[in-house]
């Protein structure tokens, strides 16, 4: 395992940021009057919600020290884990409001559904990462040979 640098901190911070940019970004209409469609924009917020979720459990076991197994257990659970928690909490919240809406999925799916996209998401964000840390470190090798 590499050493854990700040410069990759605030790589993975800026890639967050973005992230949730991207998860934040206001669903808009289709506006025909002035010719620009975003709708497609709408299809890339959970994309956002779950990449910057992934990376900053990325973060937290590089800087916990975690590796192999415990690693990706905890990096899969976690979210899995609190993703069904928000889900219950808003399907009481639904079933306590006078407000009618068909909720056609339950707790065991929620839960399969966020376990295979977060190993999924995970293990592309850590190949990525691991590039990217990769290249930091012979960089900051390289100018280690150079200056010495």
């Amino acid at each position: 395992m590499q050493r854990f640098e700040i410069r990759y901190l605030l790589f993975c911070i800026t890639l967050i940021a973005a992230c949730i940019a991207i998860w934040q970004f206001p669903k808009t209409e289709p506006n025909p009057a002035n010719g620009v469609d975003y709708s497609f924009l709408i299809n890339f917020r959970p994309i956002g919600l779950i990449a910057s979720v992934t990376i900053f459990m990325h973060v937290a076991c590089d800087a916990a020290g975690l590796t192999s197994v415990p690693r990706w257990l905890v990096a899969i659970l976690t979210p899995s884990l609190a993703m069904l928690g928000w889900w219950l909490w808003w399907v009481t919240r639904i079933n306590q409001s006078n407000v009618h809406h068909p909720i056609t999925i339950g707790p065991f799916e929620v839960l399969i559904i966020h376990l295979v996209t977060f190993t999924i998401s995970f293990a592309i964000i850590s190949g990525a990462l691991s590039l990217v840390r990769s290249w930091f470190h012979l960089t900051i090798e390289h100018r280690r040979d150079v200056a010495g």
